[in-house]
């Protein structure tokens, strides 16, 4: 018996190395909040991306003292809401040391025997990197021809009106081109962003590439245009801590 424990811990001290690791790698760590205590437990990657030492005790009031305070107000409100019954999906921004850091951030709600809410579990990732793509995108899409990442434009009815030279691979494996319709379920959020007046967003896959995509439309013009980031290492990265965290 004693011999089937010591194993049976250094599995587990194995799968908490490999689950930091994972964290690590993701740039995404792991938090819970005892909401009868207020007692916030953060994981040790959460701990780098707010950069506090580990195991340092923390609440809800700490966390939101990092919260920009342009986004304080949100944040608050949505946790609130999500202790209501709704959900906390958001991203938002943090300062840290006086530097200004994005995260998204997930969580779901944790009842006990009675029904009683008991507790919050959440992912947070550190996307600041990804906004700053965002942010180049934007600005090198006044240049499409010499962006580096797809460009592509296309009319109310889904017709690519132009593509740059790194959206070609893209066309290709959707099996598309200029002056042809985009595949069904594109399309269809091109039209949407066309129709709401408002941009839209979608991950895609090019073969073994992924890539996240902005749908900007002008409706003053008729078309949308199309601003695309490859994201295959952040979802690689995701995919090993969604199967780090099932183990």
């Amino acid at each position: 018996i004693a011999m089937d424990r010591m194993l049976t811990e250094a599995a587990l001290r194995r799968v908490e190395r490999d689950l930091n690791r994972a964290q690590a790698v993701a740039h995404a760590g792991s938090w819970r909040l005892d909401v009868r205590h207020n007692e916030l437990r953060w994981s040790d990657e959460a701990c780098r991306i707010f950069e506090v030492p580990e195991g340092a005790p923390q609440s809800y009031e700490t966390f939101l003292a990092f919260v920009h305070p342009d986004d304080r107000a949100r944040v608050d409100r949505e946790w609130k809401a999500a202790l209501r019954g709704g959900t906390y999906d958001l991203e938002h921004r943090i300062v840290v040391k006086g530097r200004v850091k994005w995260l998204r951030e997930r969580a779901v709600l944790e009842s006990d025997a009675r029904g009683n809410l008991a507790a919050g579990f959440g992912i947070v990732q550190d996307i600041t990197e990804k906004k700053k793509h965002e942010d180049d995108i934007e600005k090198l899409s006044r240049f499409p021809k010499e962006n580096p990442s797809p460009v592509i434009r296309v009319t109310h009815e889904s017709i690519v009106l132009y593509a740059n030279r790194a959206a070609v691979p893209l066309l290709r494996s959707w099996k598309c081109a200029v002056g042809k319709s985009l595949p069904g379920g594109i399309g269809a959020v091109a039209r949407r962003a066309l129709r709401t007046k408002s941009r839209q967003s979608a991950e895609l896959a090019c073969g073994a590439r992924f890539f996240s995509f902005e749908f900007a439309p002008l409706p003053e013009h008729g078309y949308v245009n199309l601003y695309g980031v490859d994201i295959t290492r952040r979802r690689k990265a995701e995919a090993a801590l969604a199967k780090m965290n099932a183990e």
